[in-house]
């Protein structure tokens, strides 16, 4: 039926096809009419599946798909979305609001429920763009927008990183001074603190001062400069003091670049040990 139901989209000329459902098993036939949609130049995104696993579910593990996971709305990855390599992106997927026959709404949680974001944001993003895109060039600029989170880089609990639909949307407009802190990590053996940055905005961002207090004292660092879309990792040196496991608290002061959009990204607290 699924197969079936893919061969109809490939019939009708779709573009971008939402898979809100997955299976442990590879099946051929399906696996053949997602390439035959590929080849069509449509765009499939798929649900990367609720198992708690290290492998996304099929058709979201078929090379080229689209694979969603799902984060709450903390952004943080939620237990059950599968995580892989292959993982493309993360988007809501705990208590969403979904239509319920009647005409009602449900609430629902699932990778099945953040996928039609994704699937969403690429006609958006295609129908507002100032020059004509493939389903392709479109997800390519979705990607490049999301919100960096999990180690930095590109991982396999967030992907390239979170849904982040106000970015893709206002991604030309000049001005837009948005930087945020999206990890943080403590080394005992050197007593460095590294915190990534990420500046989500449309202004090169310069001398922004980074400052890390713990109860022993308090640490600061001057970025000269990181682009728009950029993420850049930085380490300072902190005082941990004897207790264990002790607080830090990091701060970004944005300074002559203008007030942040979102200030409550720019201070983040968190807990280490000292071993």
């Amino acid at each position: 039926s699924v197969a079936a139901g893919l061969l109809a989209a490939l019939d009708h000329r779709a573009q971008l096809v939402n898979l809100s459902l997955g299976s442990s098993e590879d099946n051929p036939m399906i696996r053949e009419s997602i390439q035959l949609l590929q080849e069509s130049g449509a765009l499939v995104i798929a649900a990367s599946g609720n198992s708690a696993r290290a492998q996304a579910a099929y058709p979201a593990a078929y090379p080229g798909v689209v694979s969603v996971g799902a984060v709450d709305g903390r952004g943080t990855q939620l237990e059950f979305s599968n995580y892989a390599d292959a993982l493309s992106i993360t988007a809501p997927g705990y208590a969403v609001n979904a239509t319920s026959p009647g005409g009602g709404y449900i609430r629902m949680s699932g990778t099945s429920a953040s996928t039609p974001f994704v699937t969403g944001a690429i006609p958006a993003t295609m129908s507002t763009s100032p020059t004509v895109l493939t389903p392709q060039q479109a997800s390519d600029i979705v990607m490049s927008c999301t919100n960096e989170a999990g180690i930095p880089g590109p991982d396999s609990q967030y992907g390239f990183g979170i849904l982040n639909i106000d970015r893709v949307m206002n991604r030309n407009q000049p001005g837009r001074v948005d930087l945020a802190i999206t990890h943080q990590v403590y080394a005992p053996a050197t007593s460095q603190l590294s915190v990534t940055l990420q500046n989500r905005g449309t202004v090169n961002m310069v001398n922004v001062l980074v400052e890390v207090t713990t109860a022993s004292g308090t640490n600061r660092l001057n970025i000269n400069s990181i682009s728009p879309g950029a993420v850049q990792t930085v380490s300072l040196p902190i005082i941990p003091g004897t207790q264990s496991p002790f607080t830090v608290t990091t701060t970004l002061d944005t300074g002559a670049n203008g007030p942040d959009l979102k200030p409550a990204d720019n201070t983040a607290s968190a807990s280490f040990s000292l071993r």
